[in-house]
């Protein structure tokens, strides 16, 4: 990382099965994280951001808490849970195979107002891919090498993703889709929307916008504004 560069060092994958609790599955490579510490942060983690219980919220970024076990650097992270179902263990009375799933967006203490500003970026990102994964057919509190194997190539594309997510979103800081110099620059599929929404200058009602996608990207860049409105929610050009 360069000196001046904002972006994330890592995604950690961790759970909390109904069976053993919290668990370490993977994570995205860059920083060396061992079984053992990842097993360590899992507890805290988990215990210290109440996952599992009824109060804790889902889909929405959390935190960010300090990473004290990653001791080759002064670490913060954002969580991320949503709910994972498993199949019960076989002959259990008790096991109904729910659990959780945490994603855990790793970064340098030095940059959390700058990550803070894409707070809603990565959180879109996540909640997009969250589900990429499919435990159902897995026995609760078992992990698969295939399972295991597909969550390390998941957030090495999520690492990779929301790090180019802001590096586009840093450059089109303070930009406007009226500067048509700046709007012709955009790639097409995010051209081609930005096109129609300028012709609504005073907002599009999301129900009438098909390009879901590309609406969330322009929106996690600050390219448009959402405004909730008496007869539902608004996207509004910048």
């Amino acid at each position: 990382m360069t000196s001046d560069a904002i972006e994330i060092s890592a995604v950690i994958l961790l759970s909390n099965f109904q069976s053993i609790g919290p668990f370490y599955i993977s994570d995205s490579g860059v920083i060396r994280i061992t079984p053992d510490i990842g097993m360590l942060l899992a507890a805290r983690l988990v215990i210290t951001a109440g996952i599992g219980n009824t109060s804790a919220k889902t889909e929405e970024l959390y935190g960010p808490l300090p990473m004290p076990e990653l001791s080759d650097g002064d670490y913060l992270s954002y969580l991320f849970s949503m709910s994972m179902q498993q199949q019960p263990i076989p002959g259990s009375s008790f096991s109904t195979g729910k659990g959780s799933l945490i994603f855990s967006i790793v970064f340098e203490d030095k940059l959390k107002d700058k990550i803070y500003n894409h707070k809603n970026l990565i959180e879109s990102i996540l909640r997009e891919h969250s589900s990429d994964l499919n435990f159902s057919n897995t026995v609760t509190g078992m992990i698969s090498p295939e399972i295991k194997g597909a969550s390390e190539e998941l957030l090495k594309m999520l690492y990779s993703k929301i790090n180019n997510a802001i590096e586009l979103a840093e450059k089109y800081r303070g930009a406007s889709l009226f500067d048509i110099g700046f709007l012709v620059s955009l790639p097409d599929e995010l051209n081609f929307l930005a096109k129609k929404l300028i012709q609504q200058p005073n907002g599009w009602r999301e129900k009438d916008i098909s390009d879901k996608d590309n609406l969330m990207t322009l929106l996690s860049y600050g390219l448009v504004r959402k405004e909730n409105r008496e007869d539902g929610i608004w996207f509004i050009p910048v």
